[in-house]
């Protein structure tokens, strides 16, 4: 116990170390930023010729963006004060992952962010001392291993909705996610266009009446009539309510399963 209390404390001085960090970065590019304001200011009450200064300051603007968005600098200025926040680009994240155990988060969505696989590891880490329910990683090139670092954390996040839209996880990450639905908390999944066929949907299909998920979104994927028949067969005994199956090469074969299985289903939507 004492071993794991010094971990612990070793993980969070961690965390406040890169989040000083951040936070000293972001001060040092507002400093910049002000100090070019301030030439720019003086010229202006010279009489000298501007035209050269305002095409220098007007670069130095260009060149200047913001390091992250005026969300996240909300969200670093008051962490208590921000429940949602959609988060983009490689630093963003970084950023945020230094503060999100500090936060009051509820809700993240985190999109191209060029998380990938090693990103996922990250965010494992510190999703279990956060409050997040809700957390979409979208157009993040996570692959199968991604979807089994996310498994394997799971069962101990406060998870209620998860979107993994626009990945490549593929049957084989669809499998370990299904693996661990039933001790999950997880009740709405989203796993559009993510390269998922007919064993990756069957595997979903078999643990849905052991989970609690009441919502499911299937589409742009390859999980075809059988793929589709199998989520029929699981539709009376699950708490589905809604199930999205646009663009998944599903004939007249499986759409006839699925209406079969609606009289005896909880499904309220099914597109």
């Amino acid at each position: 116990a004492e071993r794991n209390a010094e971990l612990k404390e070793r993980e969070i001085q961690k965390l406040k170390q890169d989040f000083e960090s951040n936070i000293a970065r972001l001060e040092k590019r507002c400093n910049h930023l002000e100090d070019t304001k301030e030439k720019f200011q003086k010229s202006l009450s010279t009489k000298t010729d501007k035209s050269g200064f305002y095409t220098e300051f007007q670069k130095e603007l260009e060149r200047e963006q913001p390091l992250v968005s005026e969300e996240l600098q909300n969200l670093l200025k008051l962490p208590s004060s921000v429940t949602y926040i959609k988060v983009k680009g490689e630093i963003e994240f970084k950023v945020l992952m230094s503060v999100l155990p500090y936060s009051n988060l509820t809700q993240l969505y985190l999109r191209d962010t060029g998380t990938g696989d090693e990103g996922v590891k990250e965010l494992v880490s510190v999703l279990p001392s956060s409050w997040i329910t809700t957390l979409h990683l979208v157009c993040n090139k996570i692959g199968p291993d991604g979807a089994k670092i996310l498994a394997g954390a799971l069962p101990s996040f406060r998870l209620i909705t998860l979107g993994l839209e626009s990945n490549r996880i593929v049957d084989e990450g669809a499998k370990e996610l299904a693996s661990v639905l039933p001790i999950s908390k997880i009740s709405a999944l989203h796993l559009q266009g993510n390269g998922i066929g007919t064993e990756g949907a069957k595997a979903i299909a078999d643990v849905l009446p052991s989970s609690k998920i009441t919502k499911l979104y299937f589409q742009g994927n390859t999980i075809s009539d059988d793929g589709a028949k199998a989520l029929a067969r699981a539709l009376p005994r699950s708490k589905l309510t809604e199930l999205g199956l646009r663009r998944n090469g599903i004939s007249d074969d499986g759409v006839e399963a699925l209406l079969n299985a609606l009289p005896r289903s909880k499904l309220t939507q099914l597109g």
